[in-house]
């Protein structure tokens, strides 16, 4: 019935208003009448044309006459209060994670995490791997790594400007953020892995190489990513920042080199070399 004006709209947040109190039921197929502390309302079909459907309207009256009309009888005052508006401003724009919960396995990444990182005398920042088991043992992936490079040989040689930026990148890495493995060291099985990388190229920033290390390569069904714990999801949201964004007159944007790489990973009998 397009020519009845609407009332009252109520939304799902308030389901209190809507709860049935009592129900009459019809045949199948038929409407059915629910009680609610507004009053009587029809859900279903209650006029002659098929495509007339009704469904939680409150009413006090239906009548057979040509003006029939669904109507509310009854008035209620909306108390309008100013913490009431902050609310329903802010309901859609909070960047809380309301009852997220970490998993036993994020709990015990940032245990060990917590317990065990430090800062050295240089700056940097320390701390382990956290592997899910103590005495993980990851299979030779050796053959992996070679098939990985040769692989990116052959790129090196049909483009020479990706080998050129590929080998910038990766000696500005060695100088600053990489060391020798000692080969003095007895090998240990079960605790070598070896990490393929590869380059690639921002969409929006031509002529600057990213090398990605994929640390996810599974070598005879395994992968170090596999053999580490997951972390929890402490990233801040784009909504909150943008947000906070407007909090100050004053705000900082600022970009780490290589920040990733300025993390130093401690050196153990059980870990990985």
């Amino acid at each position: 019935m397009p020519n009845v004006p609407v009332a009252l709209l109520i939304g799902n947040n308030v389901p209190s208003i809507i709860r049935p109190k009592d129900i009459i039921a019809g045949e199948e197929d038929q409407p059915y009448a629910q009680k609610s502390i507004l009053g009587w309302g029809i859900v279903g079909t209650i006029c002659k044309t098929p495509d007339s459907v009704i469904s939680h309207r409150a009413i006090s009256c239906i009548s057979n006459s040509n003006n029939s009309k669904v109507v509310l009888n009854r008035n209620y005052k909306e108390v309008i209060s100013p913490a009431k508006v902050r609310e329903m401003m802010e309901l859609d724009f909070d960047d809380k994670q309301v009852g997220v919960s970490m998993s036993v396995e994020e709990r015990l990444f940032l245990e060990i995490l917590s317990d065990n990182i430090c800062q050295r005398n240089d700056g940097h920042y320390e701390m382990p791997l956290p592997l899910r088991e103590p005495f993980v043992k990851l299979p030779d992936n050796k053959p992996l790594a070679l098939k990985r490079f040769n692989g990116l040989k052959k790129r090196f040689a049909k483009q020479p400007d990706f080998k050129k930026d590929y080998f910038s990148f990766m000696k500005d890495v060695l100088d600053k953020c990489a060391e020798k493995v000692p080969m003095d060291k007895e090998a240990i099985i079960g605790k070598i892995n070896y990490v393929p990388h590869t380059g690639v190229y921002h969409p929006k920033k031509p002529g600057i190489i990213l090398v990605v290390f994929d640390c996810s390569a599974i070598y005879q069904d395994t992968s170090l990513n596999q053999c580490l714990l997951s972390r929890p999801n402490q990233i801040n949201s784009l909504l909150g920042i943008l947000l906070r964004f407007r909090q100050e007159p004053v705000a900082v944007m600022a970009d780490i080199k290589r920040m990733f790489h300025q993390f130093f990973v401690r050196e153990a009998k059980i870990g990985i070399y």
